[in-house]
């Protein structure tokens, strides 16, 4: 049963083993507070007096939610406490709309602002991720790659679900900066040998 106080905050009650469990609301629908009430003895709305008086709210006036309001209160109490979900990933190409981005900038300074701008609504990467990114970004120096790793890291989401980086994606990544640092070494001293 679910009830509108006077204060303009709800009660909704259900009947348990025990007695009553129930869940005090705003009167934005945003849950403030719940518990159970142990007396299977009282009424729905002897429980419903006893819980305002547990709560210290007034115990005025209870009015009852009953069909289309009913079913209207429990969809607004559903949106109102839904976890939000992060919007899916759509990459940063789209957010360019291909326009050369920071070009006078450093590598390691447009990929922390590529970053930035991925993650503009939501975290999205782990700060192992981003290490990685601004040192690929150091390391191979072209937008189009940086940004082509950090719509693939944000899409896969690995580090935030897991906790940590996906290790074969770290290795790879870390080979090809390898790869690319040594390039640049044989581009500046071509008499080096390779390592």
């Amino acid at each position: 049963a679910a009830y509108r106080l006077e204060s303009g905050d709800y009660l909704y009650i259900q009947t348990s083993e025990t007695g009553y469990d129930y869940t005090l609301y705003g009167p934005d629908y945003k849950e403030l507070d719940g518990g159970q009430l142990d007396n299977p003895d009282l009424s729905l709305a002897e429980a419903g007096k006893e819980i305002l008086a547990i709560h210290e709210l007034p115990a005025g006036t209870m009015e009852p939610l009953t069909g289309d309001r009913l079913d209207d209160f429990l969809e607004a109490t559903e949106q109102a406490n839904a976890i939000p979900q992060p919007q899916a990933w759509n990459g940063i190409d789209g957010l360019l709309n291909g326009k050369p981005f920071m070009p006078e900038a450093s590598p390691a300074d447009r990929a922390a602002a590529l970053i930035e701008l991925a993650e503009k609504n939501a975290p999205r990467l782990g700060s192992e991720e981003r290490q990685l990114i601004v040192a690929y970004a150091e390391a191979v120096g072209n937008t189009d790659k940086v940004i082509g790793l950090i719509n693939r890291l944000c899409e896969q989401g690995y580090e935030l679900q897991k906790g940590q980086m996906d290790s074969f994606v770290k290795s790879e990544i870390e080979s090809e900066i390898a790869v690319a640092n040594a390039q640049r070494q044989i581009a500046q001293n071509p008499a080096a040998e390779p390592v």
